[in-house]
């Protein structure tokens, strides 16, 4: 089955107020398949998507893997405990589905390094985050790379930082965003980690009119990088 090519989003009111505290807004197909496309390109065994919603990028790699006629373990992580509900209702199975958990991947990842990583975040703003919260967070994140990352930043910037430590060498993310993880206080000192340790092979922008989000006010990013030697050249795409 294959998914609505966007999202319905409420425009006002509770409906759209919960959507703003959970930060779930599905990945449209025709992003999923360049996003998992990217990731699978060496065939690899396994893929984890930490942030499973309604399965886009299980459902594209299912196919993938079909199609390129190799075998394919998925892996995947949620804190909503409707999501699984959710994701069977898209078309996945329960043999799909069988290595996913209700898990918070940030403060609670896991233990294995995987070769394939295909995320869309939960978009939280750093205000909607409570103080504990932050707090944790950012000892989380001068943990892993070394550097204070201002408070400000969202739940999707530590979503990155964990999905880069989950890695394997030489495995490959794709990562799509706001684009604020370029523009905030924090991402001068989050991108000199990442481009000091990782390979940025490209970052993909999206004009108005191809916008994967409509109707939600700030522009994406995707973000394809490799756990390899970092080089100074990347490719800029617009969509």
């Amino acid at each position: 089955m294959r998914q609505k090519r966007h999202q319905s989003l409420p425009r006002a009111g509770s409906e759209r107020e919960a959507l703003r505290s959970k930060g779930q807004f599905w990945t449209p197909d025709w992003v999923a398949e360049f996003m998992v496309t990217y990731v699978l390109r060496d065939q690899p065994k396994q893929l984890l998507d930490p942030a499973l919603g309604e399965g886009v990028f299980f459902r594209t790699a299912k196919r993938y893997a079909e199609l390129h006629r190799f075998e394919l373990s998925l892996f995947g992580r949620d804190v909503d405990p409707d999501i699984v509900a959710q994701a069977r209702q898209s078309g996945l199975t329960d043999a799909d589905l069988r290595h996913v958990e209700i898990r918070d991947f940030v403060l609670d990842p896991p233990s294995a390094k995987f070769p394939a990583i295909v995320a869309n975040p939960p978009y939280i703003r750093h205000h909607r985050l409570s103080p504990l919260q932050k707090a944790i967070l950012r000892d989380f994140a001068r943990i892993a790379t070394g550097r204070n990352i201002d408070g400000r930043a969202g739940l999707h910037v530590y979503f990155l930082i964990r999905a880069l430590q989950t890695l394997s060498p030489g495995g490959r993310l794709c990562y799509i965003v706001s684009a604020d993880i370029c523009e905030g206080v924090f991402a001068d000192v989050l991108w000199q980690w990442i481009t000091s340790q990782y390979r940025l092979d490209a970052v993909i922008t999206f004009s108005a009119e191809a916008t994967p989000f409509p109707g939600v006010d700030t522009n994406a990013l995707v973000f394809c990088i490799r756990n390899e030697r970092p080089e100074e050249r990347f490719a800029w795409v617009k969509c």
